[in-house]
C-alpha cells in the first residue's frame, strides 16, 4: 500500500509507485485517513476538503460513487452506524505480528494486549473484534482513526491498537493500493511509516 497525500485538496494521484501505475485508474482503491482536530473531532473544513479529494479523484477516473453534497452529511455519515466495519481479532493479530519486533514491543509497553483497546468488543460467537470507523464511496473509503485517550503530548505517542485496527483492516478488508492522509497525523505518521514501510507523504 502506497501512502500519498493531499495538498490544498487536491490529491497527487500521480505521485505513485510503478505498481499501482500499472494498475487501471478505475480499479485502483484509495484510502482517505481524516485526522482528528487537536480539541478532537472533525472540522466541517476538514470535511469538505475530504469531499473535494473524492470530487478530484473521480474526475481523474477513479470510481468514486455517491459523493456527499457537504461537509455535513460526511461528518454525520462517520459518526453514525453506517461508518462501522468490523476487524477480527484474529486478523488483527496476524497484521500485528507482521509488524516489526520493535514496534510491536512498543505498542504492547504502551498500551498492552489489544483486548484491552476500547475499540475492541467481545464476541458471543467469535474471538471478538475491533469497530473501525470507516464510509465506502466506490473504490474509496474515507476512515477515522480513533482519538489515544490518555496521551499528554500526542506528537510523542504510541499508536494504540485501535488506531492500528484502522489500518490492518485498510489493507487487508479494504485492500486499499494508496493512502491520501489529511490533516495533522500526530503519532500517526510514525504508525504508517513503521506499520507499512517508507512511502511517499505530502501533507494537506
Amino acid at each position: 500500500m502506497t501512502g500519498i497525500s493531499a495538498d490544498g485538496g487536491a490529491p497527487y494521484v500521480g505521485v505513485l509507485d510503478a505498481a499501482l501505475r500499472r494498475k487501471p485508474v478505475v480499479q485502483r482503491r484509495i484510502a482517505l485517513i481524516l485526522a482528528e482536530e487537536s480539541g478532537g473531532g472533525l472540522s466541517q473544513d476538514a470535511a469538505a476538503k475530504a469531499i473535494t479529494v473524492l470530487k478530484a479523484l473521480a474526475a481523474a477516473g477513479y470510481r468514486v460513487d455517491d459523493v456527499p453534497a457537504e461537509g455535513a452529511t460526511l461528518l454525520a455519515g462517520l459518526h453514525s452506524h453506517q461508518a462501522r466495519e468490523a476487524l477480527l481479532l484474529p486478523d488483527y493479530y496476524a497484521w500485528f505480528h507482521s509488524l516489526p519486533q520493535s514496534l510491536r514491543d512498543k505498542v504492547d509497553a504502551r498500551w498492552g494486549a489489544p483486548e484491552r483497546d476500547r475499540r475492541f468488543h467481545k464476541g458471543e460467537l467469535h474471538c471478538g473484534e475491533f469497530a473501525v470507523s470507516a464510509l465506502r464511496f466506490g473504490n474509496v473509503s474515507i476512515g477515522m482513526p480513533p482519538a489515544a485517550a490518555g496521551v499528554a503530548d500526542a506528537s510523542e505517542q504510541v499508536p494504540p491498537h485501535g488506531q492500528l485496527a484502522l489500518y490492518a483492516w485498510l489493507q487487508d478488508g479494504f485492500r486499499a493500493d494508496a493512502v491520501i492522509h489529511m490533516g495533522a497525523t500526530s503519532g500517526l505518521g510514525w504508525c504508517i511509516e513503521q506499520a507499512l514501510g517508507p512511502m511517499p507523504q505530502f501533507r494537506a
